[in-house]
């Protein structure tokens, strides 16, 4: 979510993307040009999963994707098994 271009505010974006059934947990990073000691803090604790201060370096970017994703709850239910059916027991 990038501050700046958000019309209502950044924190009204996240609110309503949490209330998308099934994004409740949807890691979302703040693009921020604010570099004032606390940001990343503050940002943290109002639910975001990482920020970044603009201009964004590309290292910088996946950096945080890589730590965000591996750290991602796993929410979604297992993909169900995809192959052939198992067979039915053996008749004695």
């Amino acid at each position: 979510v990038d501050a700046r271009a958000q019309e209502g505010g950044e924190d009204d974006v996240l609110r309503r993307l949490r209330t998308v059934p099934g994004q409740e947990h949807l890691p979302v990073v703040l693009l921020s040009s604010i570099t004032a000691a606390g940001t990343r803090s503050s940002v943290l604790t109002r639910g975001y999963a990482g920020v970044l201060t603009k201009p964004v370096r590309r290292r910088a970017l996946l950096d945080l994707l890589a730590e965000v994703l591996q750290a991602r709850p796993q929410e979604r239910p297992a993909a169900p098994r995809r192959g052939p059916p198992s067979a039915p027991p053996p008749r004695r």
